[in-house]
């Protein structure tokens, strides 16, 4: 069975660890591999998943989920593919077992995970390797996109059926029921016009703000509107 090990560290809101979260779910329920995902903040784990347990070690979803502190054990080998999601740099000590397995004629695919973006730049990077200095190995780098060039957007077998119907339905109810909206965002200053388009148009707005940053730009705003 080849074994997979995602990296990722938790740098604001849940971007980070929602797609790495999902990418590791994916991959282990609809493909024979061997999952670990290390996540150095298991609390925004929790807050997206609230089965998820603050111990070193778990059982999650057929996949294993591990916390990654600076002190990184050194009996752990390297999985068959690796992938460091959004630069978040692997353990050194990890780095050195994935130099020893190359050697030993095993070296693990290495993946770099981007962020998301529509931008044209994306299709000409997509799929670029870059090789490491001193072992020689290769760390491709992987664009999720919009386009037949890019690596694509994560989508399990049964999103359509299990996850799109209920907001299609909602979002084809007669005119003036609520609009749903689910909206994802940093602070940023645009959030008051967009706020106030919806204040001012005639369908209701139901929107789904998950907790984060953007909140701090959204509040005030609303309080105003009260």
């Amino acid at each position: 069975m080849k074994s997979w090990d995602i990296f990722c560290r938790v740098i604001d809101n849940y971007g980070d660890i929602g797609v790495c979260w999902r990418l590791a779910r994916q991959l282990a329920a609809e493909y024979p591999f061997k999952v670990r995902l290390w996540v150095d903040e298991l609390a925004a784990l929790k807050m997206i998943w609230p089965s998820t347990q603050l111990i070193p070690q778990q059982l999650l979803e057929k996949l294993e989920v591990c916390h990654w502190l600076d002190d990184f054990p050194d009996h752990i080998s390297p999985a068959d593919t690796v992938i460091e999601a959004f630069a978040c740099d692997i353990p050194s000590i990890y780095l050195q077992k994935m130099i020893q397995a190359k050697a030993s004629g095993q070296s693990p695919v290495w993946i770099n995970l981007e962020y998301l973006s529509a931008e044209k730049w994306v299709e000409d990077c997509h799929k670029m390797q870059s090789i490491h200095p001193q072992s020689g190995l290769k760390k491709t780098f992987f664009f999720p996109g919009f386009t037949e060039k890019t690596g694509g957007l994560i989508c399990e077998k049964n999103i359509r059926e299990k996850n799109l119907a209920p907001i299609q339905q909602a979002n084809h109810l007669p005119y003036g029921s609520p609009l749903l909206i689910s909206l994802f965002a940093y602070e940023n200053s645009a959030i008051e016009s967009l706020i106030d388009a919806w204040a001012k148009g005639n369908r209701p707005i139901h929107c789904l703000i998950p907790q984060g940053r953007i909140l701090n730009s959204i509040n005030p705003l609303l309080d105003s509107l009260w």
